[in-house]
């Protein structure tokens, strides 16, 4: 399959011509670095911390090792992103403070936007440790990771065909915005009639254009506006480069200022709140939905990069590492890391009781730490980020370790690690393997698993159909996750060989298919959009274990096919006070006055209608409406009376 992103760090030319004239490092002093913790009054992410602390000896080092890091990098004046948070707490699911710019340029940083409690800032390493010594306890300043990325098929799987080519709205009147790392070669992609020219455009919070975001490498976003627009070629379309929470939250507010209807976001995050509803990604996906949109997101592709476990240290002599299998304490990588290619974990863990973990890479022949990340989480947050590349001139295997340093044995807590680098984990855990936004409650945040799209066919029960890469719930407080199941390997133009995969083309074809409902059925509110979509999935492509499940979540994305004057009736409890046509019908007096004549209203529920009532029927005796009632459903004859 195709790797979700594809990225590129940007060099200037002064640091190139450093990294090209650098043949080697002094890996006795960054060994000494890696392998002492984060001071405990420093609250700054280890491979931050470890960077600075050897900018301060050797600036030309550290901006090499920075360039072949995972962390995001500018090009234009050499410096690194940070997000600094002001008295983060991972467990908050309303994020009340607000952070104060004035107190950080007076700190000496330079703010580039801010969100809540969040500032994106960029900064140079030698800087970087002078200046975040000046902060209070109450801010906390955190690396940005930049993950690598992974005639169509898609609206024929969805059934969201007809909704272009049989007289349907095609998207017309909604508008629908994509989150991503940029949009190479859109402009090509416009000019083939395969994409829209956008309504707006934003790159990293600053109006821009086509031009501004053709981000070398970055082709995995126009994959996404081409898939969405095979369902809605009449949306009016927002794009959006982002790449760190901050700028996603102030995107949405952007949105939800615009009038946009779906946010389609095919990237993941990690290591942003442990329980539902908690962190940055939820806070903006919520943020959304309850600003009346719909936030489609991808479950992830960390089926078999991902280990979630209690944590475990019972083999004597205990030593504070935690056991994977039996008594191995190593999860390896099942391939190795080819020279110049690159390994990493997120870790993260519950909030409770002190406990504070660790985690370290290393080689598999010799045990030596290649990278550690030891910042004191239990004050800081309750993850840590580590990562290593490979510049050896040779392979090497490589093992992940997880240490505990601080919390009690006799209440162990559970935690996960996700990899980004392509590789699986030796011991892994399919399940829970869903990343954030996926850990949000709301209906109305949509996170969409892989199923390939010629098996959107296959009746209700069938099982073994999910793509073997596509993550799995549920959420670490038991809720549903995904929450669909969207077709993958569907068609677009900009990738060599003109497929598209993973998670993230699931995620683009369930927001195209939302956004073309939608747009049929105008007058529905966006939850009114997912009760529907989520029961007919549930009726007609209920894969797997009967009902929703942590694999399909409701099922696989269908729609009914587009018609005029199409209604819907469901009988739930959130739309029993609901006697307009926001939602569908909860009862049929409630359809007699909404529904047009000559509609065709489709009963979600089984077994009888029985409540009293004039229905059709002459003015005055009924409401003079012819209005076809029918069901999937084997009738019972209980309707009405």
């Amino acid at each position: 399959m195709k790797k979700i992103f594809s990225f590129i760090l940007f060099l200037s030319t002064a640091l190139f011509a450093t990294a090209q004239a650098r043949k080697t490092y002094d890996d006795t002093r960054w060994v000494n670095i890696i392998t002492n913790p984060v001071p405990e009054n420093i609250h700054l992410s280890a491979q931050l911390y470890q960077i600075a602390l050897l900018a301060e000896t050797d600036l030309a080092e550290a901006n090499d090792r920075l360039l072949h890091s995972a962390l995001r990098v500018r090009r234009e004046d050499s410096t690194v992103n940070v997000e600094i948070v002001y008295r983060n707490d991972e467990n908050a699911k309303d994020i009340k403070d607000k952070i104060d710019p004035k107190y950080l340029i007076n700190a000496g940083f330079t703010i580039d936007q801010t969100w809540k409690n969040r500032a994106s800032i960029w900064v140079k390493l030698d800087h970087l440790l002078r200046d975040v010594k000046k902060l209070s306890k109450d801010y906390y300043t955190f690396l940005v990771t930049k993950p690598p990325a992974d005639d169509d098929a898609g609206p024929i799987a969805a059934n969201s065909l007809g909704y272009k080519t049989s007289g349907g709205p095609a998207g017309g009147g909604k508008r629908v915005a994509v989150f991503d790392y940029g949009f190479a070669g859109l402009q090509t992609v416009i000019n083939a009639g395969f994409a829209k020219a956008p309504a707006f455009v934003s790159l990293n919070g600053t109006t821009s254009n086509v031009a501004g975001v053709n981000i070398g490498g970055q082709e995995h976003g126009t994959s996404c506006v081409e898939t969405i627009y095979d369902h809605a070629p009449d949306a009016d379309y927002e794009l959006y480069v982002v790449d760190n929470a901050t700028e996603r939250g102030n995107a949405v507010t952007s949105c939800i200022a615009h009038g946009v209807n779906v946010i389609s976001m095919a990237v993941s995050e990690y290591n942003t709140g442990w329980a539902d509803d908690s962190g940055p990604a939820c806070a903006y996906a919520n943020a959304a939905a309850n600003g009346g949109l719909i936030f489609v997101t991808s479950a992830g592709n960390r089926a078999t990069s991902h280990y979630e476990a209690t944590f475990k240290d019972i083999v004597t002599p205990t030593n504070n590492r935690h056991e994977f299998s039996g008594t191995d304490e190593k999860n390896k990588l099942v391939d190795v890391v080819a020279n110049g290619g690159s390994a990493n974990s997120y870790l993260s863990w519950e909030i409770a009781n002190n406990w504070d973990l660790d985690i370290a890479i290393c080689r598999v022949s010799n045990d030596a730490v290649l990278a550690n990340s030891a910042t004191v989480g239990s004050t800081v947050s309750a993850y840590e980020f580590v990562s290593w590349t490979n510049n050896t001139g040779a392979a090497v295997s490589v093992y992940f370790r997880v240490t505990r340093r601080g919390g009690t044995v006799a209440s162990p807590v559970k935690f996960e690690m996700f990899n980004t680098c392509g590789v699986d984990y030796q011991y892994m855990s399919i399940a829970g393997s869903t990343t954030s936004p996926s850990n949000s409650t709301s209906p109305n945040v949509v996170s969409v698993g892989a199923v390939v799209h010629d098996y959107f066919t296959e009746p209700s029960g069938t099982d073994d159909l999910i793509a073997g890469y596509s993550s799995q719930g549920p959420t670490n407080n038991n809720n549903l996750a995904p929450k669909i199941t969207g077709p993958t390997n569907t068609t677009t133009t900009i990738y060599s060989g003109g497929i598209f995969s993973g998670t993230s083309c699931a995620t683009a074809n369930t927001a195209g298919a939302l956004t073309a409902f939608w747009s049929a059925n105008p007058y529905l509110d966006n939850t009114g959009v997912t009760q529907i979509v989520y029961r007919t999935s549930e009726l007609y492509r209920d894969w797997g274990t009967a009902g929703d499940d942590y694999i399909y979540g409701h099922g696989g994305l269908r729609l009914y096919g587009w018609e005029p004057n199409l209604r819907y009736m469901f009988r739930t409890p959130a739309n029993a006070a609901i006697t307009n046509a926001t939602r569908p019908y909860y009862k049929l007096s409630v359809a007699e006055a909404n529904a047009p004549n000559g509609a065709k209203v489709v009963m979600l529920n089984s077994g009888g209608y029985t409540e009293n009532g004039v229905y059709g029927g002459p003015p005055g005796n009924g409401s003079g409406k012819s209005i076809l009632y029918v069901s999937p459903f084997t009738f019972p004859g209980n309707f009405g009376f």
